[in-house]
């Protein structure tokens, strides 16, 4: 797993900021105005953008810029600082959308307003349909987005597919956009950079907390294991299960598909067991005092909100009375 190769990692850079303490050397300066977020370049024309909200990924080349998902409207000027010390010159032409949630969609006006124009996601080198970055989701999304008055009409998507898939080929990659049904909400989706062999896979998984599941959108816990699981189907690990395919999660670290496993695993187990809670006649009160998430709490519980142990298990367990509706 990635965060194996993370703690050699850590001892180099420990000993290393040890010795320039002892020279007294002044710390590097990050890129000017991009405090609040981190890139990382994943493999070949991919990064990662980490913001405090979520992470983001940017594919740049020939073609231009396309991003999958764009943090919050507060961050955006810094985000375009960082795309343009990538490419000074590229056209950001695509932003896709793997949720309707605010710390990924956030942006979208402000970031789209920043792009060149944009040809449809099919014939993606035409130049003379739109002005500025065309926005692609599932049309859940735009459903979503269209309904909330807080957010503009230049934040919707304006290209919405209703198929289980999207295709776009930009930059001389295949790009497919994959919708779960009923996953943390509608809309959810994960994206599959397949010649860089990179996953983007949004909400569905993260290396921080247990997932949000929004109940009042048809969020549901076997949705999200259902994403995992096509995650998994498309991933290919290395030698000694290590790097291969590797994944961007919605929020957290670089990761690999032992990651991903680690997580669905740790999901079912929670799900069985709540499941076989209900099956006994348990109320919530009761199944939320037998914690059956309990071994998991340390690493996966926020202190608060829907990824909250306590919360989320509610939700499991709603989610699966709705199963059984």
């Amino acid at each position: 797993m990635i965060n194996k190769f993370y703690i050699s990692i850590s001892a180099i850079v420990f000993f290393a900021a040890a010795s320039a303490i002892s020279q007294a050397a002044p710390p590097p300066e990050g890129p000017a105005g991009a405090a609040n977020v981190e890139v990382i370049h994943v493999r070949d024309s991919v990064y990662m953008l980490v913001t405090p909200v979520a992470n983001l990924a940017v594919s740049i080349g020939e073609s231009g810029i396309v991003t999958v998902d764009t943090s919050q409207a507060l961050f955006t000027e810094e985000i375009f600082t960082a795309i343009r010390e990538l490419s000074p010159e590229g056209e950001l032409r695509f932003i896709i959308n793997t949720s309707p949630d605010p710390a990924h969609t956030g942006g979208n006006a402000s970031l789209s307003a920043l792009g060149g124009a944009s040809g449809d996601r099919t014939y993606g080198e035409l130049q003379n349909v739109l002005s500025g970055a065309l926005i692609i989701a599932h049309e859940e999304v735009l459903f979503d987005l269209s309904q909330n008055p807080d957010v503009p009409p230049e934040s919707w998507p304006t290209d919405g597919f209703f198929e289980p898939n999207a295709e776009l080929y930009f930059n001389d990659e295949p790009i497919t956009v994959h919708h779960i049904p009923d996953a943390n909400t509608w809309g959810q989706s994960f994206v599959h950079f397949r010649r860089a062999d990179i996953i983007v896979a949004g909400d569905l998984f993260n290396t921080t907390t247990y997932p949000e599941i929004d109940l009042e959108h048809d969020g549901s816990i076997s949705g999200i294991i259902d994403g995992l699981v096509a995650i998994l189907e498309r991933t290919v690990p290395a030698a000694l299960q290590e790097d291969g395919t590797l994944v961007i999660p919605g929020h957290g670290r670089l990761s690999d598909e032992a990651d991903v496993v680690e997580y669905r695993d740790m999901l079912i187990i929670i799900r069985d067991r709540v499941q076989s809670m209900i099956d006994q006649g348990m109320t919530l009160e009761q199944v939320l005092a037998a914690n059956p998430s309990f071994e998991y709490d340390v690493r996966y519980s926020a202190e608060s909100g829907a990824a909250n142990s306590r919360e989320f298990i509610r939700r499991v367990y709603f989610s699966l009375l709705e199963e059984q509706d």
